[in-house]
């Protein structure tokens, strides 16, 4: 059985608190660092050596295509300055390019295959190096690993979750209000059984009290708890005993829609509010009490204690949940009288 599974579809359930379900999720601050596994060297690219033909090609057809014009014309052009200079100035504009084009033609390319060939001896070494870096890197993982293990092993999340919880509801005080004649609230006889056994049970622990007269204001409205179970570290548990159906009535109540208990609003409300929420079938009481005050009591340990690794609930103590048509089958036939016992059978002892 799964103690934080909304959607149960079997009794007891079991609804934590947001707070609760918070701290459950918690995880402590961990000052590891983390190991950040090496590069491998890369092996270097050979550089290929720039000759730019095209520019160079380009510029030298203008540059002599210029000069054989200037020359065949020579004669003509030789009086006419304003001929000439606009000619020259042009020649001067193409070779401007070519000439910085045979200058940076191939530069710099001696010294980057030099360097190649240095990263090319170089590499051996390197790899080796990395080798090295690799394996210490692997170890410290190893250990890194083994450590986040450890800080974060079951033991130590429940004892740092522990911790948390208890001061997270040491100093809860729901607004809690007394029942009143006129609020009509009616007990069945199995919630005044349970209520004596709890008090039995308890009856010598200062740890708990049974809280059994008391509303919670919910807008215009009130929630009447069928009991409270309040421990002395600040614990809430909601005990709601689930009929089929009402006894005078033969209405459906406590029944599951769509997967869904129309009490869902209900218990979100007290989990939003710091409260944890235990129901159980009105079978269960009367066939198996005590086993319901050892469930709680499990409930609670599990939740002081933040591990719910060894919770476990027997299949036979398990009661299916029902739909609105169970509940109607069931009031017809009077399920009910089916596992109620009798007054004389009602006895805490």
């Amino acid at each position: 059985m799964q103690i934080n599974k909304i959607n149960n579809l079997v009794y007891p359930e079991v609804y934590l608190s947001k707070t609760i379900q918070n701290v459950m999720a918690s995880m402590p601050n961990i000052s590891l660092k983390e190991p950040v596994k090496p590069c491998p060297p890369s092996h270097p690219l050979k550089p290929e050596k720039e000759n730019d033909t095209s520019s160079f090609g380009c510029c030298s057809l203008f540059v002599i295509i210029g000069f054989v014009i200037l020359i065949s014309n020579w004669d003509k052009m030789k009086g006419e300055a304003f001929t000439i200079i606009p000619l020259l100035f042009l020649l001067g504009l193409v070779s401007i390019p070519l000439f910085f084009s045979l200058l940076t033609n191939g530069d710099g390319y001696e010294e980057k295959l030099a360097k190649y060939y240095e990263e090319l001896r170089q590499l051996p070494q390197k790899e080796k190096e990395y080798e090295s870096l690799l394996r210490n890197y692997e170890q410290a993982k190893q250990q890194y690993q083994q450590m986040y293990d450890e800080l974060t092993s079951p033991p130590r999340l429940s004892e740092f979750r522990s911790k948390i919880i208890r001061e997270e509801i040491k100093d809860l005080q729901p607004y809690l209000m007394n029942i009143e004649e006129t609020d009509m609230v009616k007990k069945g006889a199995s919630e005044k059984y349970f209520e004596g056994l709890l008090e039995h049970c308890f009856c010598d622990d200062w740890n708990y009290e049974i809280i059994t007269d008391q509303k919670i204001p919910v807008g215009d409205t009130f929630y009447f708890p069928d009991i409270v179970l309040k421990s002395s570290n600040g614990l809430y548990i909601d005990i709601e005993i689930d009929e089929p159906y009402d006894a005078s009535s033969g209405e459906p109540i406590h029944y599951i829609t769509n997967g869904l208990s129309i009490d869902y609003k209900r218990n979100m409300y007290f989990q939003e509010h710091g409260w944890v929420v235990v129901r159980f079938a009105e079978k269960q009481i009367c066939e198996n009490p005590k086993a319901c005050v050892e469930f709680l009591l499990q409930v609670e340990t599990s939740i002081l204690n933040m591990s719910f690794d060894n919770f476990c609930v027997p299949d036979d103590f398990l009661c299916p949940k029902w739909d609105e048509k169970q509940s109607h089958l069931w009031a017809y036939r009077r399920y009910r009288d089916s596992y109620f016992p009798t007054r004389k059978d009602f006895s805490i002892d």
